[in-house]
């Protein structure tokens, strides 16, 4: 009886010890996963937050920009931070309604609910800026009545050049001028219409040739809205993007000789041509001196620092100007390289009916103003956000004018005539 009644009672503590330890050990688990629960939250609240945040810096950069170009374009909602405890609501100014504003309001007093939660104490309330473009349309549209006074003053000079693809996804007919952000958009529209060549990196303007129009017939009166191509209906809006001529040259020479791989491209372009006019060499070493530059240029060949060989040196911005002036008098078709040939002839501005002209040295405001008028506002970030194809947002005045100091007064001359009418109709200045 004694030894049963030992055994019944170690067998109670065992019993009891074994429930006290599986509920601390349930409790222990219990705490675990509350803890990695509240993390996990915590986490994904500061992660919802920091979007919001971002969000907000990207339009406060947007209204900088424009109110860097033009001024105050219109009123704009003042971010605000409040004190969640403090109960009080951020007050917001519209200049319209707009629902996405009322969602993204809407999506930030959440946040602070969210915060209230977990002990937090500051939200973030804000809209987004609303950027009225009344100021920019009536540049834009100021612009083009420029051009269209200047096209009847001219008695509509024709260029016979067609450069415009019609991307029928978008109803956009788009005219591309080079080095003037032109692989931005063959990129974008890559993108958007032929995912599978943009998987495979095929970027080169032959991939959209489909989208090139062909002349066809009149399809309308001069004052309407003339759409004299085929496929493209009457309703698609024309465009184009533009840049001061000067500055499409100095990039394009610019690009060419700072890159090994750019001076082979156009190495029998001008690039061994300019070189070969503006420099004089011995008759008994010309040969040995251009076989030493055709393998220079190719990458094949690395001259020793003693080289006498006054070929191996990249052209100069004079020898380019000049190489490409004699050209142009020799009607060699190379002087008029689809790079810096006018862009008023390049888009033949005064029978092509463009919609739209956009100055690629006011883009941070004209291409959102662009974007809305073609509905690819949701785009925005992309545009602004890119560099063009020469890896730089634009050349600076100081920049144009240094390389053209280079240039005698006979090729400054000579130049500013060639591009006599970009100048006149799309107002720029000659250097």
């Amino acid at each position: 009886a004694v030894v049963s009644t030992q055994s019944t009672g170690r067998f109670v503590r065992i019993m009891t010890c074994l429930r006290r330890r599986k509920l601390s050990l349930i409790c222990l688990i219990l705490l675990l996963l509350t803890v990695i629960l509240f993390t996990t939250y915590r986490d994904g609240i500061s992660m919802h937050q920091q979007a919001l945040r971002e969000q907000i810096a990207q339009w406060q950069m947007v209204r900088d920009l424009v109110e860097s170009q033009y001024g105050e374009l219109g009123e704009m909602a003042e971010p605000n931070i409040n004190n969640s405890q403090a109960g009080k609501d951020a007050e917001v100014v519209d200049t319209q309604p707009v629902t996405d504003q009322d969602q993204f309001a809407e999506q930030q007093d959440s946040v602070g609910d969210e915060q209230e939660s977990v002990g937090e104490v500051q939200t973030a309330q804000t809209a987004a800026p609303l950027i009225d473009f009344s100021e920019v349309a009536e540049k834009i549209t100021a612009r083009m009545d420029h051009i269209k006074s200047v096209c009847t003053a001219r008695k509509d000079p024709n260029f016979n050049t067609f450069h415009i693809f019609y991307f029928d996804k978008f109803g956009i007919s788009w005219v591309p001028v080079y080095k003037a952000s032109s692989t931005n958009w063959k990129q974008f529209f890559i993108q958007q219409v032929y995912p599978e060549k943009a998987a495979r990196n095929d970027y080169g303007l032959p991939a959209v040739w489909d989208k090139l129009l062909k002349k066809g017939e009149n399809k309308g009166s001069r004052d309407g809205r003339k759409r004299t191509f085929e496929r493209e209906p009457r309703n698609s809006i024309r465009f184009t993007i533009i840049r001061h001529p000067l500055s499409r040259l100095v990039s394009h020479y610019r690009k060419t000789i700072t890159s090994a791989g750019e001076m082979k491209a156009l190495k029998n372009m001008w690039v061994k041509p300019s070189i070969l006019l503006a420099r004089k060499v011995p008759s008994n070493l010309r040969k040995q001196y251009e076989n030493e530059l055709e393998r220079w240029l190719s990458g094949t060949f690395t001259p020793s620092s003693d080289s006498t060989n006054p070929y191996l040196k990249a052209p100069t911005f004079s020898e380019f100007v000049s190489w490409m002036l004699a050209a142009r008098k020799k009607r060699d078709w190379r002087g008029t390289n689809d790079h810096w040939t006018p862009a008023s002839q390049w888009t033949d501005i005064c029978q092509n009916n463009l919609d739209f002209v956009v100055k690629l040295e006011n883009e941070q405001v004209e291409i959102p103003y662009l974007l809305e008028q073609l509905g690819l506002s949701e785009h925005l970030e992309y545009f602004l956000g890119k560099h063009n194809s020469s890896g730089e947002k634009e050349v600076a005045g100081s920049e144009v004018e240094r390389y053209m100091s280079e240039l005698s007064e006979e090729q400054k001359a000579r130049v500013n005539d060639i591009y006599e009418m970009d100048y006149e109709v799309f107002g720029y200045d000659p250097v």
